[in-house]
């Protein structure tokens, strides 16, 4: 340690004295006017603008839920006329079966009965009728 580091610690410190402010030219006096209206804090207007916004939110969010419950209805009714329809061509398909079964069971008949044969396309033969 040098002698000035010894010697700067033993006497305090002192703030620098405070400048002196300069003089203020005195004030004229102003003319008194009507106060004027204040104008509204944003403050004030922003929380009646969110209580606006509720109502829009909510009406916007209903008609969201709206349209879901709609297309769930549209699908379930979708759903119902294509199992109707499946079902409606099992039956269609059954009723075709048993009119095939019954054209076998008709035909076989006819020929025990009848003694009726079917005849090849190609040995059709044209009956020509005189004219009047």
């Amino acid at each position: 340690m040098t002698a000035r580091s010894g010697a700067a610690r033993s006497q305090p410190r002192t703030r620098p004295a405070p400048r002196p402010r300069p003089q203020e030219a005195p004030r004229r006096a102003q003319p008194t006017r009507a106060p004027r209206p204040r104008a509204r804090s944003r403050r004030r207007a922003l929380p009646r603008l969110g209580i606006a916004w509720i109502p829009v939110a909510a009406v916007l969010l209903g008609g969201i839920v709206w349209l879901n419950v709609a297309t769930l209805q549209l699908t379930t009714r979708i759903s119902h006329t294509v199992n109707e329809q499946q079902r409606v061509q099992a039956d269609a398909a059954r009723v075709r079966v048993a009119i095939s079964r019954r054209d076998n069971l008709v035909l076989d008949a006819a020929r025990r009965r009848l003694n009726m044969t079917e005849q090849d396309d190609n040995a059709v033969t044209f009956i020509r009728v005189p004219p009047r």
